[in-house]
């Protein structure tokens, strides 16, 4: 049964269940978080302990609307921020720094569940969910807290929470067409309060797809995701339970040397070739031998139980489910080697705890389990005799295959004390428990088995590639706040953060095995320290925010000088990073509003470190894709019931390479979004017209960084979408 025919067999059962609904027993608080602390529309900020802030679903809408489908571009307007992507509406994928921490080093959680991937712990932002059904997202920067449930937070967390079933029976249809042939459909069903458990439930679907916007191919060729979520209430029992599946196929942009980024009227459309010509030295680079098509599936639930008055438990199970792989080819002399590297997970775990509160106090015991099961592989073509329009297709060799099971075992503990004569105080521990298991097995003379089903063949271990740590680590983390009066709040925030080494560890030299090399390697780890202070002023909130992040052990990998192949991991040494974010929310006059953020950003390299037989005398450098400074500012003005939203990013210069060679200039670019809610025969509708780089202004923003060279990609020009979302 395909997504479509399940898709009708779900609603056709959901609307059989509105049909004999009765009226409730107990009504629904769908949104019991809900705080009273709104200093602004789109973005919640105030009395927080740390450089944290809450998008809301407002400014999400306004982000967003291009294509509704990347979690990172509701976040692009707060300090130290850096957002990029590929294509304009950001279905494919992208990346983001915090403060000078990359993609892999940012933690994620979508209603509690931990995203990120448990062998290197990249970040798949277009998959996760459909933006639609996001109610809010919060962004941490720096020391995060001991409740979540990630091995790899150096830089900070995200975290998002699905929009709750409604109370209300409800229809919610959305259609968005723009530039580049992109068109995204839209629905979600919301059941209302039904009798059975006192419960409600939705479920939605949208499709997406879009052109390149250069080059051949589609990105994506399509996008289907179907969402469902179940809530009851049963007095003092209280279940959600969340799930989401994305597929997706995407054609690969192709990036640029640092010497071609020089020279953007000339190679600003440079790609992928279109169609195959019979020369190999040519044809590697045919687009539908650079694409990626994915799988995912994210179930996760909520199990709350009050026991008395101030204590309750919590059990928050999950299961992660993924499959896909991405494509890449090259011409050896002799052939066209096509590959394809795939990644399949299995993703079981919970996280337990139990809360004890009366005010002024709250107490939190928890334990975090995880047994991931990761299955890395490639298979390799050989093309060749082309013919008829094609090349023959022969299969040459698995290239690696390995299985990781990564076991968390994660107690952790919270002391909390809210509003006591002013002062906000917390202090947590976590005692990181990390059990890495990786098996690497022989490759030579196996036989071609399609998908998986090699791990089903009689593999042999490789002992020499193969290892077994167990990584412990003790995390605390302390948040102080202080009510001096209803204008100041001061706060001062540290948090020790880590992470653990990604599982793939290279291919040792003769001699040395890879259990040698994992056991002298200690997992990254990263002091972060805040002081900062919301400063209310009538509608205006400013929040000043200096930090200092003392970041050790960082982990790059070493080429043995006379042979390339063999690779593998050294600490280098630290990092220091420091810097200071401002940030003004308020309204100018009754129709417009301001949100705005510098940022200040200092991410220098202490030491230097050997790539191959070369020392790169590094020290004092910025790190990579590290702009030091960034300005950021957005107009909220309303004017005959439109609401007109008009912003602008600037990031200074940064560098793709460590050895700060390779200079990408800096650049302003400026985005509108026009919105209206309205009605007709009583029914609401919202329609928005969205342009990003309304200047269609050309520069570089996606850059994949390198130890002395970098991988450049072109911004979206101008793009233009438009949309209309129907509430029945």
């Amino acid at each position: 049964m395909n997504v479509k025919h399940k898709l009708a067999y779900v609603f056709s059962l959901a609307f059989a269940s509105i049909t004999y609904a009765e009226t409730p027993l107990l009504n629904v608080e769908v949104n019991a978080n809900k705080t009273k602390e709104n200093t602004s529309n789109l973005i919640q900020t105030k009395k927080y302990t740390k450089a944290k802030e809450k998008v809301k679903k407002s400014l999400i809408n306004k982000l967003t609307s291009s294509g509704g489908g990347n979690v990172f571009q509701a976040l692009e307007l707060l300090p130290s921020v850096n957002f990029q992507t590929q294509d304009p509406y950001g279905l494919s994928g992208g990346q983001i720094t915090i403060r000078g921490f990359n993609n892999n080093q940012i933690g994620l959680t979508l209603d509690g569940m931990p995203l990120m991937d448990s062998g290197n712990y990249a970040l798949y932002p277009n998959e996760y969910m459909d933006l639609e059904n996001l109610e809010a997202e919060t962004i941490t920067r720096g020391g995060t807290g001991k409740a979540s449930p990630l091995y790899s937070d150096l830089g900070g967390k995200i975290a998002l929470r699905t929009i709750p079933p409604n109370n209300k029976l409800g229809l919610e249809l959305e259609q968005i067409f723009g530039s580049y042939a992109f068109e995204k459909s839209f629905v979600r069903l919301d059941s209302g309060l039904l009798p059975l458990m006192n419960s409600k439930f939705f479920i939605s679907f949208s499709h997406a797809q879009a052109d390149k916007w250069k080059g051949p191919g589609q990105n994506p060729k399509f996008r289907d995701h179907v969402a469902f979520g179940w809530v009851a209430n049963l007095d003092r029992l209280h279940i959600d339970f969340y799930m989401d599946e994305n597929d997706q196929v995407n054609y690969y942009y192709r990036g640029l040397t640092y010497q071609q980024a020089q020279n953007l009227s000339a190679y600003k459309n440079f790609d992928y070739n279109g169609n195959l010509t019979g020369n190999p030295a040519v044809d590697q680079y045919y687009y539908k031998f650079f694409h990626n098509p994915y799988q995912n599936y994210e179930f996760r639930g909520n199990i709350s139980f009050d026991a008395t008055k101030n204590l309750y438990f919590e059990l928050k199970p999950y299961y992660w489910r993924g499959r896909g792989g991405g494509s890449y080819a090259y011409y050896n002399g002799k052939y066209i080697n096509y590959g394809v590297s795939y990644n399949y997970t299995k993703r079981p775990g919970f996280i337990a705890q139990a809360v004890f509160h009366t005010h002024p106090f709250k107490i939190t015991a928890g334990f975090w389990y995880e047994r991931a099961d990761l299955e890395n592989f490639s298979t390799n073509f050989k093309l060749n005799n082309f013919s008829n329009g094609n090349y023959n297709t022969t299969f040459n060799y698995y290239g690696y295959i390995d299985k990781v099971y990564t076991t968390t075992q994660t107690p952790y503990a919270i002391f909390d004390l809210k509003d006591f004569h002013g002062f906000d105080f917390e202090l947590g521990l976590k005692y990181a428990q990390v059990k890495r298991d990786y098996k690497e097995f022989n490759t030579n003379n196996l036989p071609y088995l399609p998908d998986d089903d090699i791990y089903n063949y009689p593999l042999t271990i490789n002992p020499s590639q193969s290892y077994i740590r167990t990584y412990r680590k003790f995390l605390p983390s302390i948040n102080i706040g202080y009510k001096i009066n209803k204008y100041l709040y001061p706060y001062f925030n540290y948090a020790k953060n880590f992470q653990v080494p990604a599982s793939y560890q290279g291919s040792p030299p003769k001699g040395t095995t890879i259990q040698q090399i994992i056991d002298n390697l200690s997992p990254e780890q990263a002091d972060s320290y805040d002081v900062g202070i919301n400063i209310t002023l009538g509608s205006f909130l400013i929040k000043p925010d200096i930090y200092y992040v003392d970041y050790k052990n960082k982990i790059v990998y070493f080429t043995e000088p006379n042979n390339p192949n063999i690779t593998y991991p050294q600490s280098v040494g630290k990092v220091k990073a420091y810097g200071g974010e401002l940030e003004i929310l308020g309204s100018l006059m009754k129709n417009l509003s301001i949100v705005s953020s510098l940022s200040y950003n200092r991410a220098k390299f202490e030491n230097g470190y050997y790539s191959g037989s070369t020392y790169l005398n590094v020290t004092g450098n910025q790190l990579p894709n590290t702009p030091k400074y960034m300005g950021k500012l957005g107009l909220d003005y309303k004017l005959y019931g439109f609401d007109i939203f008009p912003y602008l990013i600037y990031e200074s210069s940064r560098y793709g390479d460590s050895t700060n060679t390779q200079e990408i200039p800096s650049y302003v670019v400026a985005n509108l979004n026009i919105s209206r809610d309205f009605n007709i025969f009583g029914k609401k509708f919202y329609g928005f017209l969205n342009v990003l780089n309304l200047t269609n202004k050309t520069y570089i923003g996606y850059i994949g960084t390198g130890n002395t060279s970098g991988i450049y990609y072109v911004a979206p020009p101008i793009t233009i979408s438009a949309g209309i979302r129907a509430y029945f």
